[in-house]
């Protein structure tokens, strides 16, 4: 078994472009993306183009009214973690509050 672990993790997918290499051929796909410029995964709403799945899932949310996440000082909603760490750190001003939130946001 161990075996087996060491050979899925050696990185045998390389770039042709930079030589950097990978573990998963799907990782070398997305970065080889950063060449090429390339963006396949589409916005239906804003026929915006993204570079991976993973980030129109996050942009789709922008769409919705969903509003998960809370700041703990003001109990303004916010539609994504990012907006509400740089909502605390524009209420707070203070990079170590974020520091200190981190394990409670």
């Amino acid at each position: 078994m161990d075996v087996l672990r060491k050979v899925n993790k050696t990185k045998t997918n390389a770039c042709s472009m930079c030589e950097r290499t990978f573990i998963a051929f799907s990782h070398l796909e997305r970065h080889f993306r950063a060449h090429t410029g390339e963006r396949p995964f589409k916005c239906e709403i804003y026929h915006l183009s993204l570079k991976s799945q993973s980030r129109v899932i996050q942009h789709s949310k922008l769409h919705s009214n969903e509003t998960p996440f809370v700041c703990i000082f003001c109990e303004r909603p916010s539609k994504s973690m990012q907006y509400l760490k740089s909502h605390i750190f524009l209420q707070k001003g203070e990079t170590q509050l974020l520091c200190k939130m981190s394990s409670v946001i």
